[in-house]
């Protein structure tokens, strides 16, 4: 029996330097499964009806502390979860970064949103998804994954990145991100370059960004265009009230400057919480004016819209059913400023691991 004890003993002291460690450290397993039965009627056409994964993804994040610093890693995946077998072609990387956190802020290289999308992303009072996924109609001109240097939206996932975050500066905090791009097809390179400041006071919170873009293409071989938008949000939560208001200017220099383009934008959002369900409206609008030499530097998620401008509005319910489980409904209608009237609603359920 004693021999026993000692050589518990001895066990027990030799793992504990690696139990130590290993509770310097963490692994975290995330994910979100989502569908919506989703109908969306064009005027003059007939009705599309189908179920929408709405952006599920699976992820996992890990971290390291060490002398005062923190090492991570983070990376998600997106997939199709209302398709299967081979004719999901939908896998792909959503953010992934390495980085390390101090007393210096937090530094990060690899790919993912950009900080645009965190000034952005306030406007999402709502869950997002279909005619209630502001940045689909709005901001910055749609949402583009880049790797190589076609697309035309502010708001985005970028390759190639360095981000950084600083310590907080009282209530606020600055944010950038840098994205080297790649080369253009008309052997030029482009790059997309963000600041922010993101902040609050007691219920208030806000946030400006301006992006620059340089030497991006509208679709590949075609238009070449630099950019520069500027925008800001502002959110608050007043008793049961949730409600935002955003704004925002852009100009493209199209075709290497030798036309441009300017539009302006606006969102307000406004929600009422009762217990676990949430109540509310979403409204967009933004003008034409992003055209440039006859051709429309858009991103038109939504529906075809020709010039990019119009009004969108969306009535929503957002439904807990427990922590991890929700329900939602919505009823959105898109009015471009040229082209067709759309109208769209949806049933939804979202679990969250």
């Amino acid at each position: 029996m004693n021999k026993k004890i000692v050589a518990l003993a001895i066990a027990g002291a030799l793992s504990a330097p690696m139990i130590a460690q290993a509770q310097t450290g963490s692994v975290v397993m995330y994910g979100s499964v989502r569908g919506a039965l989703m109908s969306t009627k064009v005027s003059g056409g007939d009705a599309a009806t189908g179920i929408n994964s709405i952006s599920s993804r699976w992820g996992i994040r890990a971290s390291e502390g060490f002398g005062g610093m923190t090492g991570f890693a983070h990376l998600e995946i997106g997939y199709n979860a209302d398709v299967v077998g081979a004719t999901d072609t939908a896998w792909g990387i959503r953010e992934s970064w390495v980085g390390l956190s101090g007393g210096f802020g937090e530094v990060k290289l690899g790919s993912g949103l950009n900080v645009y999308d965190d000034v952005m992303g306030m406007n999402h009072n709502s869950i997002v998804g279909g005619f209630n996924n502001i940045n689909a109609f709005y901001f910055g001109n749609g949402f583009t994954n880049y790797n190589t240097c076609v697309g035309t939206a502010a708001d985005g996932r970028y390759g190639n990145s360095v981000r950084y975050a600083s310590p907080k500066l009282g209530p606020v905090q600055y944010r950038a991100h840098y994205s080297i791009g790649n080369e253009a097809a008309a052997g030029r390179n482009c790059s997309a370059f963000d600041n922010a400041i993101i902040g609050g006071f007691g219920p208030v919170q806000f946030g400006v960004v301006y992006s620059q873009h340089n030497n991006f293409q509208a679709a590949a071989g075609v238009l070449q265009h630099d950019a520069d938008i500027l925008s800001g949000t502002v959110k608050g939560s007043f008793g049961i009230i949730d409600a935002n208001l955003g704004l925002e200017t852009g100009k493209y220099k199209a075709d290497w400057n030798t036309s441009s383009g300017k539009y302006r934008a606006m969102t307000f959002g406004v929600g009422a919480n009762f217990g676990p369900t949430k109540v509310g409206i979403d409204y967009s609008d933004r003008n034409n004016g992003i055209g440039a030499s006859g051709t429309g530097l858009h991103n038109a998620r939504v529906v075809e819209n020709a010039a990019g401008g119009g009004k969108l509005a969306t009535l929503y319910v957002n439904h807990n059913f427990s922590k991890r489980t929700i329900g939602y409904v919505w009823f959105g209608q898109n009015k471009p400023e040229t082209g067709a009237k759309a109208t769209q609603m949806a049933v939804a359920l979202r679990h969250n691991y």
